[in-house]
């Protein structure tokens, strides 16, 4: 799994995602939140890991699956927050709210 932040794209084309992985075995999604650091993507080997959904908004992207090999439900979040202490409370408290 890779999780990139500030990606500087608002659209993410697979190329792109093949060059940066090194090979044409992966998937992944990408959260533009509409400012100009463009956003935050995960891309994941496809025979490594089950996608079953996402959830994203501003700040975040959590992406639910399982490990192929142990078959153990996993939760990727990745998460580019504001510096001011009071936005990342808040960002983290709706977080908290993502547990299934």
């Amino acid at each position: 799994m890779l999780c990139l932040q500030k990606t500087k794209s608002d659209s993410i084309k697979k190329e792109k995602c093949y060059a940066i992985w090194g090979d044409k075995e992966i998937e992944w999604i990408h959260n533009d939140w509409g400012n100009n650091d463009g956003g935050i993507i995960n891309m994941w080997r496809k025979d490594s890991f089950i996608y079953e959904e996402y959830m994203s908004s501003k700040g975040y992207l959590a992406v639910y699956g399982k490990s192929r090999r142990e078959e153990v439900s996993l939760v990727v979040l990745n998460v580019c927050s504001s510096c001011q202490l009071s936005k990342k409370y808040e960002l983290w408290k709706e977080k908290m709210q993502l547990k299934k």
